[in-house]
This record gives C-alpha cells, structure tokens and sequence, in this order.
C-alpha cells in the first residue's frame, strides 16, 4: 500500500467490525462511526489498528499507545 498511495492518504487508523449498522439503502451510519473515531472507550469489542509512526507498521492499538496518542506524545 505505501507504494500506491502518497503519505497524506495512508490510513494512520484501521478499525474491523463484526458487524456493521445500515439504512435500508445499504449506506454506512456514518454519524456514530465518527462519533466512536479511534476511542478504546467507545469502539466496543472491534479492533482499532494503529500505523506506527516510525516504523509503518500497523498494530492493535493499546491502552498505553492510546494514552500517548490523547496526550499528544504519539509523534505524528
């Protein structure tokens, strides 16, 4: 992916979902999606991958770097 998208495009988070909420036109609710973003507290049990910023890799997003990332201290 690094290859096909330019550094501005690259998702930095990456969340999967069990399952997902739609209208009955097959569209995304895309209000509460926003609303729960990257947040540990709010996502529930679905895993928030994290693109680390040194090293590009993507990793599941833990208590510890989360805390990083609110206080700023992320370095992104």
């Amino acid at each position: 992916m690094d290859t096909q998208l330019p550094d501005y495009a690259r998702p930095v988070f990456v969340r999967l979902q069990q399952d997902t909420e739609i209208t009955v036109t097959f569209k995304l609710l895309k209000g509460k999606l926003r609303e729960q973003a990257y947040h540990l507290d709010r996502v529930g049990k679905d895993r928030v991958y994290v693109r680390h910023p040194r090293s590009g890799d993507y990793r599941v997003l833990d208590d510890a770097f989360y805390q990083m990332i609110l206080a700023a201290e992320a370095g992104y």
